[in-house]
């Protein structure tokens, strides 16, 4: 992190914070996705949590009573399978030159999208770089380890072992780490109440975009090569206009007319993703398309507070003249929390 001012070292205050202080989720409710599912049930059961990631527990090792250690494979997040949706589109020129109402075409196409959900996680996870590691913190390891994790590391969903109980106990997120900042912003305002140009976090940086005459297929595509959890949508004259990110994946994941929406432009997807009826879905909630905005001037407490109260992953900075300059995630937030530490041995997520 390059800084204009001096920022504060909160490391000594995380380091000494156990993680079993960190607020833990209601007994029960720690999703877990099992290798028996199919890849539309954990879709299901992360939209149902509304969370992006969830460990994966081998089923079959957890019968033969093995430990937390051999048990979880792996985290499955939304953003591989949005990867893995595409590498199942074997015949992507089809995509766009086939009628899926065409029968000829159906028979064609069928075996390609449709069968993906059907695919069980057991099947996924042999797949190489089909999840992302298992990486959990001991429930005595310090607030300060999470944030390198969360931040430096980027990883999004944290799981919390208590080797006394033999499992998980607690999931530490980006965004609930971000949650219990903002509800102690007070604690932090020397470095709080500076602006994001002061905290050296309104340098330009690229930013993956689409525009809003391109496909859904686009979109993912350019999520799966960039290596980014969202691309930003701009209208004629380069506004943003919305967001497109990998748990939109879940509406293809489950809409009965896949083909159908991965030819929609972004901005028609947009407008029927405001109400997943029209996709045929019959869901609980729908998928916030906002694409929330900000400027150099806006203080860190401010970001932090935006994002926590529209349970937002990224805000899109702004320059002068109504540019994209950058896209501040919630890694963006948390390092912003950790002075300079050797992530050397950081696994990305």
């Amino acid at each position: 992190r390059t800084t204009d001012m001096a920022a504060p070292s909160y490391n000594a205050f995380f380091e000494g914070i156990p993680l079993s202080q960190f607020p833990r989720v209601p007994s029960g409710s720690i999703a877990i996705i099992r290798t028996d599912m199919t890849i539309k049930e954990a879709a299901e059961l992360l939209h149902t949590r509304n969370i992006l990631s969830a460990p994966v527990l081998d089923v079959e090792r957890a019968a033969a009573g093995a430990s937390w250690r051999d048990k979880y494979i792996g985290i499955l997040d939304m953003g591989k399978l949005s990867s893995f949706m595409l590498d199942s589109l074997e015949h992507k020129s089809q995509i766009r030159e086939e009628d899926e109402d065409n029968e000829a075409a159906a028979d064609a196409l069928s075996p390609l999208p449709s069968e993906f959900p059907n695919k069980r996680i057991a099947d996924l996870a042999k797949q190489p770089d089909a999840l992302f590691p298992f990486l959990p913190l001991e429930i005595s390891s310090s607030f300060f380890d999470a944030l390198v994790l969360l931040s430096k590391c980027r990883v999004k969903r944290l799981p919390l072992v208590d080797d006394a109980v033999g499992d998980i106990v607690n999931i530490v997120s980006q965004s609930s780490m971000v949650h219990l900042l903002c509800q102690h912003i007070g604690q932090f305002r020397e470095l709080a109440d500076q602006a994001l140009g002061e905290l050296g976090l309104a340098t330009p940086k690229l930013v993956h975009s689409i525009h809003a005459e391109q496909s859904v297929h686009t979109a993912f595509a350019l999520i799966k090569k960039s290596g980014v959890s969202a691309v930003p949508v701009l209208g004629e004259s380069n506004e943003l206009i919305g967001n497109i990110s990998a748990r939109h994946a879940f509406y293809v994941v489950l809409a009965p007319n896949k083909l159908r929406l991965l030819q929609m432009s972004a901005t028609a997807f947009l407008r029927a993703t405001q109400d997943a009826a029209e996709l045929g879905m019959d869901l609980k909630a729908n998928i916030s398309n906002s694409a929330i905005t900000c400027t150099a001037t806006d203080t860190l407490a401010h970001i932090i507070s935006r994002m926590d109260s529209a349970h937002i992953h990224r805000i899109y900075l702004l320059g002068e003249s109504g540019s994209l300059d950058r896209v501040l995630s919630l890694c963006d937030v948390l390092e912003a929390f950790v002075t300079s530490t050797d992530d050397s041995s950081c696994v990305q997520q």
